[in-house]
């Protein structure tokens, strides 16, 4: 509807007629203090007053359109500050999370002098993987080799199996390719780790081929043992949820969560040698 004809604008109307119509009266009028003048102001009173206070929000608004670009100018200041807050909160994380890379490599190579490691940053993830593969962007030409074993601090998350010059395909702890010889810490029991589909999707393994008689319980911590020559002894592999039937035979197995989110990560380090590598025992 336009404006000329809401009941705003006629109204404005009406006021202004009246408001004219009392200014040439008090004009005819004088000033004198006469029984008309007096009329007249009693009756005018309210438009005079309604009169201002239209005019005092005309007022306000112009200033407010006035102090726009004041506004805008201050708003932009603020924008960039926050930009140069989150460009320093980003270098503040890149700092901490190579801190903690850095930790975690002191702490492994003082309880593990024998290890040689490689830093390696994940440069790519397979997306078509069902088992979280990922690419690290150190190859051959920095000493790694297919069957280098890959870890997170203290933890296992899997194995080199495609070497290129400066990189290299990485499969995880979840793939049932990925078959790792293991033991439970508290009851010294061993077997070696496998995989489904059903436990993958949910970021979960398994340490397979147990006894029905196991004493594997919930809250076990599973390591690799060592045997084969590929692992080295004692890297976590993960936490067990619960013990239950394969579904497949008689035997049970024990679900495993690993202690790193795989899907998470962003750096890892390549265990290039160690001591007993590929001495397999007799």
């Amino acid at each position: 509807m336009p404006f000329y004809k809401k009941k705003q604008f006629k109204a404005i109307v009406v006021i202004s007629v009246l408001l004219i119509v009392g200014m040439m009266i008090s004009a005819i009028s004088g000033s004198s203090f006469s029984p008309e003048s007096t009329v007249v102001g009693t009756l005018f009173y309210p438009a005079q007053k309604l009169a201002s206070s239209i005019s005092s929000k005309i007022v306000a608004m112009r200033d407010n359109v006035s102090g726009k670009s004041s506004y805008e100018e201050e708003l932009d200041a603020l924008k960039l500050e926050v930009a140069e807050l989150q460009e320093q909160l980003v270098d503040y994380e890149n700092v901490k999370r190579e801190n903690d890379y850095y930790k975690d490599f002191l702490e492994v190579k003082e309880e593990n002098p024998d290890f040689k490691l490689v830093h390696g940053s994940i440069v790519a993830r397979d997306s078509e993987s069902l088992y979280s593969s990922f690419t690290i962007g150190v190859g051959s030409a920095q000493g790694i080799q297919v069957n280098d074993c890959i870890i997170y601090g203290k933890y296992l998350v899997g194995l080199v199996v495609r070497v290129y010059p400066t990189s290299a395909v990485v499969k995880t702890v979840l793939d049932p390719d990925i078959a790792v010889s293991c033991y439970e810490a508290r009851t010294g029991e061993s077997s070696y780790t496998s995989n489904d589909l059903t436990l993958a999707k949910q970021g979960k393994l398994m340490m397979a081929n147990l006894s029905k008689k196991t004493n594997i319980s919930t809250g076990g911590i599973v390591c690799s043992s060592g045997v084969g020559g590929i692992y080295p002894k004692d890297l976590i592999i993960g936490k067990v949820e619960n013990t239950q039937e394969s579904g497949k035979d008689v035997s049970y197995i024990a679900v495993v969560n690993p202690q790193v989110k795989i899907n998470e990560l962003t750096d890892v380090f390549v265990i290039t040698d160690f001591e007993g590598k590929n001495q397999v025992a007799n």
